[in-house]
This record gives C-alpha cells, structure tokens and sequence, in this order.
C-alpha cells in the first residue's frame, strides 16, 4: 500500500473522529521491518504542513513537515534495522480514548519490544492531537511510562525522543 498515493479526499471527507481512526488503524497496521517510508508517507497524508509539538509538558515548538520527517526517521531507522537484522519483535498497541471536543483526540499508546531471548521493553504514553480540515496541527505526548530495564541499543533513541524535538 503506497500511503503517498492516498487520496487525500478520502481523508477530507471524513469526520475528524473516522480520520483519527483511520490514522491510527494505518499505524498499527505497518510492518517496520517493511522500512520506514511507509510511517513517514502518514505525515503527508495526516498531517498540516507546520505542525505544533510538544512532550511532557515542554514549551510547544513548530516544524515544518519535513522537519518531522527527519525526527520520525530518526526513532524508525534503527526500529527497522534492529528488526531486520536481530529478529527484534515489535507489537504496537493504541486505545482511543472518546471525547466530546470536536478538534482534539486522545489516544493511549503502546510499544512492546521482544529480542530473540525473550527479554521484553515496554513503553507507554498519551497522545493528544489538534486537528483542523482534517489535519494534524498540533501533537503532544505526555504521561509516558516504561516497564521494564531499558532495552540496549535502541533505548536511547525511544526512551528520550524529546531530545530529538529540541535538538532539531
């Protein structure tokens, strides 16, 4: 499936509750071992041109798509090699949670990291995202949880990924 080619109709005619659905569904239906494009592709698809980030509480910053781009690439490249190359098992799991506020929705997130070994990683945290004529405009996340030891090699990368919002 070449998210690229989606057409965006599709996403415009849809309410902000089906799109968020739609986005998520995506998500958890990707295959990272399949490269990163695909994630990447979502950002065209779902998201405004500039779009407001935050994490944790942080000041709110702007990037433009692109810079996202390169952010997001920087979490997924070394997901997809680890997994390509050490038979790393990745599952994602997402709740949505329902809201009466027509722009914005809320989702809890999931990401369960199992190496050949058996030895687990899990991460957890909120996502909160503003929507306008059906886009992404604003994206925080927020009461992140680990379980777990930190997972070597790719630790680093997932567990501060804010260090990348505000190194970029």
């Amino acid at each position: 499936m070449c998210l690229a080619s989606m057409p965006i109709l599709f996403a415009t005619h849809l309410g902000r509750n089906l799109t968020e659905q739609m986005l998520n569904s995506v998500i958890l239906h990707l295959d990272i071992r399949d490269g990163c494009t695909q994630f990447l592709d979502l950002l065209d698809v779902f998201y405004a041109n500039e779009i407001r980030v935050s994490n944790d509480g942080l000041e709110e910053v702007r990037y433009s798509r692109e810079q996202v781009r390169a952010i997001a690439l920087k979490c997924l490249l070394p997901l997809h090699l680890l997994s390509e190359t050490t038979r790393l098992k990745i599952e994602v799991a997402v709740r949505e949670i329902p809201t009466d506020v027509s722009d914005i929705a809320y989702s809890d997130w999931s990401i369960r990291l199992t190496n050949p070994a058996g030895e687990t990683w899990v991460r957890s945290w909120s996502v909160r995202r503003w929507w306008q004529e059906q886009r992404v405009v604003a994206e925080s996340h927020f009461a992140h949880h680990e379980q777990d030891d930190p997972f070597p090699l790719i630790d680093p990368l997932v567990r501060n990924p804010r260090g990348y919002l505000l190194q970029n």
